[in-house]
């Protein structure tokens, strides 16, 4: 019998079943699908993802993941929303400026700025595509979670257009 972790039988039937296409359209490995984020991911992150039904309503864009292992509580992140129900894409940061199709309820970016030392700031059209790309996501009603190491180091490597609407506009802002 195949290791299903904390999904129920009955409730997660239909994820069961089809695991290997949604391990596949989420681009997250089953591993994180079904284990539980207690234990793997901040307090803050859980906070969040239970009350998503919510969320849409605040006027929030998304969510910050700020911190330690970024990359593998968006990863959480992704699971625990796709237990749910709701539709959860991961997409690395060079696939979501490349213009990749995928419009998920939440779109999860674990990189979209990592702190490398010195960060050789994009051109300015590369940050005025990701600002578009964001500005996008909200007026059409669809989170994003945003993985950051440094919201300062951010701010100087990116600007402060994208960075004043990240801090304006998703939960997470100040961990």
């Amino acid at each position: 019998m195949k290791n299903t972790g904390i999904l129920d039988a009955e409730v997660h039937k239909n994820l069961i079943q089809g695991i290997a296409g949604v391990v596949s359209r989420a681009n997250v490995p089953e591993h994180y699908i079904i284990t539980s984020m207690q234990g793997n991911t901040t307090d803050k992150d859980m906070t969040w993802v239970k009350g998503f039904p919510r969320v849409s309503q605040s006027g929030k864009s998304g969510y910050l993941v700020q911190g330690d292992n970024v990359e593998t509580r968006c990863m959480y992140i992704a699971g625990a929303l796709l237990r749910n129900y709701i539709d959860a894409v991961v997409m690395p940061l060079s696939s979501m400026l490349e213009g990749d199709p995928i419009d998920p309820t939440v779109l999860i970016i674990p990189n979209f700025y990592s702190d490398l030392g010195e960060v050789k700031a994009p051109p300015s059209w590369k940050i005025q595509q990701m600002y578009d790309f964001l500005i996008h996501r909200i007026t059409s009603g669809k989170q994003t979670v945003l993985g950051v190491s440094s919201v300062k180091s951010m701010t100087s490597t990116y600007g402060n257009l994208l960075s004043s609407h990240i801090q304006a506009t998703y939960f997470g802002v100040g961990q």
